[in-house]
Formats: C-alpha cells, structure tokens, sequence
C-alpha cells in the first residue's frame, strides 16, 4: 500500500508547493522539457523512480539520491526509462495551482 499511499499524499503535497510558487512569483513558467527549460529558464519539473539497488531506507535517502544522480549526469541528462505516453502529476499539480507550464 505504500504506492498509492505516497501518490496521494505527493499530490497533497506538489500541489501546496507550486501554489505557494505562484503566490510568490506571479507568471512563473514551468515545463518538463528539458530544451524548452535550458532555452528559457523557469522551473523544470522532473521526476524520479528510486528502485532495485539505488533504493535507500527513507524517502527523504531516495530524494537525494534522485538529486545526486540528476546532478552527476548533469548537462547530458538522459532517463533511464523509454518514452511511453503516460501522465505527469508534477504537471498537473502545477498547473492546478495557477502556474503557467510550457508541455511541447
């Protein structure tokens, strides 16, 4: 039950940050393109997946661990999963809370 249990609470939790975001900076611009984000600033949304061997034993461990991997590949960022359609809740959290997000 950890899954949607994590889900539900991310959401609570994204959706309360990126609102206190655009409080703070109104017409931010997010995206979660990676060109888009180096062209033209703003916030980039990013997710990441700790399983298998990176797992830690908190989330806040996985957190850094995310982070870590992010900076270390950093400026050739590159995922470790294939593209596949899917939705991204980082995104509609964000926009849910009035920010504006740049998707293509």
């Amino acid at each position: 039950m950890a899954g949607p249990t994590a889900l539900a609470t991310c959401l609570g939790i994204m959706t309360w940050t990126f609102a206190r975001v655009a409080d703070a900076a109104p017409g931010a611009r997010a995206t979660c393109k990676l060109d888009r984000w180096r062209e033209h600033g703003g916030l980039l949304l990013w997710e990441a997946f700790v399983t298998g061997t990176a797992k830690l034993k908190t989330h806040p461990d996985d957190a850094g661990a995310a982070l870590n991997a992010f900076v270390s590949r950093w400026p050739d960022l590159r995922s470790d999963i294939l593209p596949e359609p899917a939705l991204n809740l980082a995104v509609a959290a964000a926009m849910s809370a009035g920010l504006s997000v740049e998707t293509r």
